[in-house]
């Protein structure tokens, strides 16, 4: 019996730890570790509540009918514990693509509880199976169908950002093409001269700050092209990378997510942009799709030497620089410049939302 509490102990230690990490987190979903990315998904929320309350509850209800000798309530709880591991392992394969070690810690824990809880079973009254299975069930059967067809959380957050200021030496600002500016003007960028997919003479003009290996930033990728496609005449995106590498991001900190080499793959898009404008989106397109193929189609497009340019140097110092002045709620990636001082930060929770955002946001139809 002392492993059995042991076990629940540990659960509930757990829970508590996801708890405070996804506290810290937020709700904007986004580039971080992996951890980061399953916390703050969706699928992380049940009707605004986070998934670890119901798990802590769920280990306190396993403690109080092993304690009170509640066959029935108990063997409830071990299975709403498989199936709850069933589906949140799930969803972090075939959906997030993503796993999180203290996600994967609780799913251990509660596989040991559940063994643990049917040697305990056989010590008790035999319980009635057709309640306690449902019992189960019917809990985390509802959530499922909840995070599934119920309302979707907003995981991204669109606000003022920090006062913007663009130095007369930030070279985003310089060059004799059509400037965009936002914050009143503070902020300028030129719009021939940074890497830009879409009509120069759009109306409207977003800067995105983005890396390349960040899943979050891949997806919204994704709903930029949407966007683009549906208003062809009224969208373009200054595409500026972050890279989370510090062999050229000297401002990641200690707990910050590292994607190593996004510093090559930013440098190769930058080359590509300064050698071969034409050729950019297709080797953006191909970067996000796979990163090794990418960067073959960027070195054939581009000479290697050009790679190492000042140019691409001081870029990305800047918007690296940018990244962190623009982080006073969050640092995750991706960052969508809109209008004025308004920033959208993260990833939101469908495409769908996405555009809706966007449109209301611009005054689209």
């Amino acid at each position: 019996m002392k492993l059995t509490w042991l076990l629940i102990a540990a659960g509930v230690a757990i829970h508590v730890v996801l708890l405070v990490v996804k506290s810290s987190l937020g709700d904007i979903a986004g580039c971080g570790s992996t951890c980061d990315e399953v916390l703050s998904s969706r699928w992380s929320f049940v009707l605004g509540v986070p998934v670890p309350w119901f798990g802590l509850v769920t280990y306190l209800l396993t403690g109080l009918a092993l304690r009170w000798r509640r066959p029935t309530l108990l063997a409830s709880c071990l299975v709403l514990l498989g199936a709850a591991v069933v589906w949140f392992i799930a969803v972090q394969a075939f959906v997030l693509h993503r796993f999180c070690g203290w996600c994967l810690a609780a799913h251990v824990v509660a596989l040991g509880t559940i063994a643990m809880g049917l040697r305990e079973l056989k010590g008790m009254p035999s319980p009635k199976w057709p309640p306690a299975v449902a019992g189960g069930l019917v809990p985390i059967g509802s959530a499922i169908l909840i995070q599934i067809f119920g309302p979707v959380p907003a995981t991204h957050r669109v606000e003022a950002a920090p006062v913007l200021v663009t130095p007369a030496t930030d070279i985003r600002g310089q060059g004799g093409g059509r400037k965009v500016s936002f914050d009143g003007g503070s902020k300028r960028y030129d719009v021939n001269a940074l890497p830009r997919l879409g009509s120069p003479y759009a109306k409207h003009v977003l800067v995105e700050y983005f890396d390349y290996q960040c899943p979050a930033c891949r997806t919204m990728h994704g709903f930029l092209e949407t966007l683009r496609s549906r208003h062809p005449q009224d969208i373009a995106i200054i595409v500026l990378p972050v890279p989370l590498e510090r062999s050229c991001n000297r401002l990641l900190g200690p707990k910050d997510a590292v994607h190593e080499g996004s510093c090559e793959l930013s440098r190769a898009a930058l080359a590509v942009w300064r050698a071969n404008p034409a050729a950019f989106e297709e080797v953006h397109d191909a970067l996000f799709a796979d990163s090794q193929v990418g960067l073959r189609l960027a070195r054939e497009k581009a000479p290697a030497a050009s790679q190492d340019a000042p140019w691409i140097d001081e870029l990305l110092k800047v918007d690296v620089e940018d990244w962190i002045a623009f982080s006073n709620s969050t640092k995750h990636l991706p960052k969508l410049l809109i209008a004025e001082r308004r920033i959208l930060h993260g990833l939101p929770s469908s495409e769908q939302d996405f555009i809706r955002v966007m449109e209301q946001e611009l005054g689209l139809k």
